[in-house]
């Protein structure tokens, strides 16, 4: 039996000397070694509740790889939100018309906004977006339409999108200003009888 007062348990530091155990006692408790005056020395090691000895090093690692995996769920939190967030703060998304616009001219446009998220190796969500524009030209009786195609986001900022159809090649460019939507149109058209055109036209959000 033996006696042992205020004796430190933390795994990086040496007990206390106000230890009176005895020498074996220290050996096999803390994993310290004794000089000939019975001074402890202290090596750094923790008893596991198995027995089994873990060192510092060991410890140090262990927590390393547990601040890793606790921040890499930060941010894979982090970013769901993100993208979450994104998929309500897409204002381009809509039907937008052309009231003025006359025969041939661009007369309705409808922008598709879908969110998107993809897991990375590493396990994090990373949103994204995709997005589609449909177009119509006013025609009587009924409007022509240009068709669905996907679309993307330019280097400024604004939605691009081409159409093909048996007539003419069409590209767009919508930058929305405001409460509207302005449209650069350029029609390259197949027939060399038809003059090719590069407009702006102005849609406002339908109601």
């Amino acid at each position: 039996m033996f006696i042992a007062t205020a004796v430190n348990t933390d795994p990086f530091e040496p007990p206390s000397t106000g230890c009176f155990c005895p020498p074996a006692a220290l050996h096999a408790a803390y994993g310290i070694s004794t000089t000939a005056q019975h001074a402890p020395v202290w090596r750094k090691k923790s008893i596991r509740s198995n027995g089994s000895v873990l060192t510092a090093v060991g410890i140090r690692h262990r927590l390393k790889l547990t601040a890793l995996v606790f921040v890499g769920l930060l941010l894979s939190t982090a970013m769901s939100a993100g993208a979450q967030t994104a998929c309500f703060n897409a204002p381009l998304a809509g039907t937008w018309v052309n009231s003025e616009a006359a025969i041939q001219d661009l007369v309705k446009l409808e922008i598709v906004y879908q969110c998107t998220q993809e897991e990375t190796e590493d396990g994090l969500i990373v949103p994204g977006a995709r997005w589609y524009v449909r177009a119509w030209a006013k025609c009587y009786p009924a409007n022509c339409a240009w068709g669905l195609v996907r679309a993307r986001i330019g280097p400024k900022g604004d939605l691009q999108a081409s159409f093909s159809t048996f007539a003419a090649d069409r590209f767009v460019r919508i930058k929305m200003v405001g409460d509207r939507v302005d449209v650069q149109l350029i029609v390259n058209y197949r027939s060399e009888r038809r003059r090719d055109i590069d407009v702006e036209v102005r849609l406002t959000r339908k109601g």
